[in-house]
């Protein structure tokens, strides 16, 4: 996901110090018997935050359905909403699995999120022609107001423009050439941000991406790039309201705590809300020993949720699923560990037991101030 501003400071060694320290912390953290047994919402909501996973629709039964009900205030759809499994046939959009996970939510009193209005990286095969020519932003327009609508009332928050922004492709605007295929104004996201708005006039709108987290230059390049096109949708009266931070970090990378609080204070400044969406930690770094790997990957998560959860203008995290068994690197080859170990970058693990990274994160809502 996206990026910003971050000054390329520090570098591995402020990960590993600070890491070290807060993970020992997290380990040793057990607050009541009764706090203990409770889930992440209630942790969350003492602090006037939220806690919530990515999920399937074919997880809305079975003891996983039951996990998400403990832990979750908040779910998303993994893949459920997205154009390119919404509309395979123009005009004849097919909503039943989102809504069987809308359905499950609202039975279980959680709330959920749109994900997403627009991504390049889903979308319908009969719409990639139409794409290249004139007035394909009014087609991903529609489709945005389409959406939004059918689920008017139902969603809190919609993710309506994911991963907008690549600094490599050296277009205006830092704007991503994807799908288009050339330059084009950034005025179709405003419009896309209107056109939400104009569908469901209470749910909350925002731009979520990548990328945005770490001391190295990619990450600052993205930082900036987030921060130009905030600042020109602002401009333009977009009524984007949150900045979506989907967060997918490694043990081993380079952090900053500074740069990264001043990002997020310069969103925050814009008069938006920050929220983690798609929270795991890629822990091909970490060592061998399941032990040893579980403490890295806390070590790493408190480092980074200190920082986020300090700044009053976050909303709260959602992890990119709860399980290791269902995380989105197993399978594949380009996430695989060289020991051929499976990872374990999600807070349960695939016999659903809460590991050291859920002591992380509830260690981190413990520490936050309330909101």
């Amino acid at each position: 996901m996206a990026a910003s501003r971050r000054t390329i400071v520090a570098g591995l060694c402020c990960v590993m110090s600070v890491g070290a320290s807060s993970g020992m912390r997290a380990a040793r953290h057990f607050a009541t018997p009764e706090a203990k047994a409770q889930g992440l919402r209630w942790r969350a909501r003492r602090r006037g935050m939220s806690f919530g996973s990515m999920m399937l629709a074919t997880q809305t039964a079975g003891p996983l359905a039951s996990v998400i009900q403990q832990e979750c205030d908040i779910v998303v759809p993994g893949i459920e909403m997205k154009w390119g499994e919404t509309e395979k046939r123009r005009g004849k959009p097919d909503y039943a699995r989102a809504d069987q996970i809308v359905d499950f939510a609202h039975r279980s009193g959680i709330e959920v999120r749109g994900h997403a209005g627009f991504w390049y990286r889903n979308i319908p095969g009969w719409s990639r022609p139409l794409l290249q020519e004139p007035g394909a932003d009014a087609l991903i327009v529609a489709r945005v107001g389409d959406i939004v609508r059918h689920f008017r009332g139902k969603v809190a928050e919609w993710d309506v423009v994911n991963e907008a922004v690549q600094p490599g492709d050296g277009l205006p605007w830092a704007m991503r050439r994807a799908p288009f295929g050339k330059a084009i104004d950034p005025g179709w996201i405003a419009d896309c941000f209107h056109a939400a708005r104009d569908a469901d006039p209470k749910t909350l709108l925002a731009y979520n991406d990548y990328g945005l987290e770490n001391a190295v230059p990619d990450d600052e390049s993205r930082r900036r790039a987030t921060l130009g096109l905030l600042e020109e949708l602002k401009r333009r009266n977009a009524p984007v309201q949150v900045m979506g931070l989907q967060t997918h970090i490694g043990v081993g990378q380079r952090f900053d705590a500074d740069v990264y609080r001043r990002f997020l204070a310069d969103v925050a400044a814009m008069g938006m809300k920050l929220r983690i969406t798609e929270f795991d930690i890629n822990d091909r770094r970490a060592p061998t020993d399941p032990a040893a790997r579980d403490q890295a990957v806390a070590d790493r998560a408190l480092q980074l949720l200190e920082v986020a959860f300090a700044e009053p203008a976050m909303l709260g995290m959602m992890t990119w699923g709860l399980s290791d068994a269902d995380s989105q690197f197993q399978g594949q080859p380009a996430m695989a560990r060289e020991d051929g170990q499976p990872q374990r970058p999600l807070p349960f693990d695939s016999q659903l037991r809460r590991k050291p990274l859920w002591e992380a994160i509830a260690r981190a809502y413990d520490g936050a101030p309330k909101r």
